[in-house]
């Protein structure tokens, strides 16, 4: 409820997933619920890339890896 509340991005993960995320992080990543994050973590971030147009980020700039 907290993390709802913000109306920063929020988002809190491992290796495996995206385990927490506000609806301000789902619209921000362009998805529609948190189930859809809560998978591998590297195929979430070649998603969110590729949807943002970005050049992929090396993997020792990457938060998550």
């Amino acid at each position: 409820m907290v993390l709802d509340s913000l109306p920063e991005a929020v988002y809190v993960g491992d290796a495996s997933g995206i385990k927490r995320a506000n609806r301000a992080a789902l619209e921000l990543f362009g998805y529609r619920s948190f189930s859809e994050l809560d998978r591998d973590i590297a195929q979430v971030v070649e998603e969110i890339q590729t949807a943002t147009r970005r050049p992929p980020m090396p993997l020792d700039e990457q938060v998550l890896q």
